[in-house]
């Protein structure tokens, strides 16, 4: 898929996205949050301040090589990566529910876990319940929490208060 801007970039585009960039905000945010504990993985074994500098698919490689992460669960990470990067990438892209929810369910089925399994189980509860900014925050915050409890027991940092 080629990304291009849906629309042309002028300062109007910048005024009328407020719901979009919240979505935007929460993506970039989470994502970099991610980032950085997939850095933190990889320096348990590599004392180098090298991994900042790759890109994010060679950080999610690297972490399944090391064994902290399977298969699967980089594959859902890397399609993190391509949700952030048509957010930040596409001048005014927006998303719909159901790519949240195919998002949830990829990331569901890798092993990561969710405290309601609702919201990768039933598309319409989960759309009703959570929506696409409340699904997005659910499916971060089940990352954080399970990229932080592989790097303590691994003997990193304790990230897991916050």
């Amino acid at each position: 898929m080629l990304r291009k801007a849906k629309f042309p970039p002028s300062f109007w585009n910048y005024i009328g996205q407020t719901a979009q960039e919240d979505i935007l905000v929460l993506v970039l945010k989470g994502h970099l949050v991610i980032e950085a504990l997939l850095v933190e993985l990889i320096q348990l074994t590599e004392n180098s301040d090298q991994p900042w500098r790759w890109n994010f698919p060679r950080k999610v490689n690297k972490c399944i090589e090391l064994n902290y992460l399977t298969a699967d669960m980089g594959d859902a990470l890397l399609n993190i990566n391509d949700l952030r990067n048509d957010l930040a990438h596409i001048l005014g892209h927006s998303i719909t529910f159901d790519r949240v929810f195919e998002l949830a369910q990829k990331v569901g089925n890798a092993g990561f876990d969710f405290s309601d399994e609702t919201i990768y189980l039933d598309k319409q509860q989960s759309e009703d319940c959570y929506g696409i900014f409340g699904a997005l925050m659910d499916i971060l915050n089940s990352i954080y929490f399970d990229l932080s409890s592989i790097l303590y027991e691994n003997g990193g940092a304790n990230r897991l208060g916050g």
